[in-house]
């Protein structure tokens, strides 16, 4: 789940949504924020994401051939019986659960916290930032594909892994975000914050993947930590 493809190729018969992933104006759609930071996220990586629009049944051959045999057949046939409980919107709704399920499993084979912490696939509220260079640093740190020494190094064992601001320490989330000496001041109301509430001050919290601290103190706990890298500008490597 580590391997980064050269290149993702995506094929929807949806052009609407193409055109507001690929747009550049702000959305209010939470998925398609999410979407976006994804692609950038994956960019980064060095894994470029192409979307491309196919038309969804028109001038297919095997679609319209389809199409007749089933015209044929309810025109021959007495129209059956079917008896079920359920609105074609609930049998939707089992069905897309039941995907979703089978997904979500087969996803959490990567053992990374970012995907173990989920139990379904809506947007964590807190993961996300209205300024979109926090939001993709945030995102950057939680799922370890970022511009760190440490992963530069993993792509180039002959790049320097250590912290690019003179300590020894290998540069990785842990280090910038709690251990580096030189942005210890920055990090006063954060261990305030940690230590009142007696939360681990480590990368799952601060990254908003330690699903035991409640809602309203995951939204805390984000905004310090983007203040904190917005006032350290660490938003510029990460």
């Amino acid at each position: 789940m580590d391997h980064s493809p050269l290149g993702i190729s995506i094929f929807t018969d949806s052009s609407s949504s193409i055109q507001a992933i690929s747009s550049t104006a702000p959305s209010d759609n939470e998925s398609i924020a999410e979407i976006r930071e994804l692609i950038d996220s994956l960019l980064s990586s060095g894994t470029r994401t192409s979307l491309y629009w196919i038309p969804s049944h028109a001038g297919i051959p095997g679609n319209e051939a389809t199409d007749t045999l089933a015209v044929n057949q309810c025109s021959s046939s007495p129209d059956p019986t079917l008896l079920t409980h359920l609105s074609p919107d609930e049998k939707t709704a089992v069905i897309k659960k039941s995907w979703s399920h089978d997904h979500l499993r087969a996803l959490k084979n990567c053992k990374k916290k970012c995907i173990q912490m989920r139990t379904s696939f809506k947007p964590i509220k807190w993961h996300h930032h209205p300024t979109r260079k926090i939001a993709i640093s945030l995102h950057r740190l939680r799922s370890g594909h970022n511009y760190l020494n440490s992963f530069n190094h993993r792509i180039d064992t002959g790049a320097d892994p250590s912290c690019r601001f003179g300590c020894e320490a290998i540069e990785n989330s842990q280090h910038i975000l709690i251990d580096c000496p030189k942005n210890e001041l920055a990090r006063t109301q954060l261990r305030r914050l940690t230590t009142t509430n007696k939360i681990p001050m480590d990368v799952e919290t601060l990254t908003g993947l330690n699903s035991s601290i409640d809602t309203k103190k995951q939204f805390a706990i984000r905004n310090l930590v983007a203040r904190f890298l917005e006032k350290t500008a660490l938003t510029d490597i990460i």
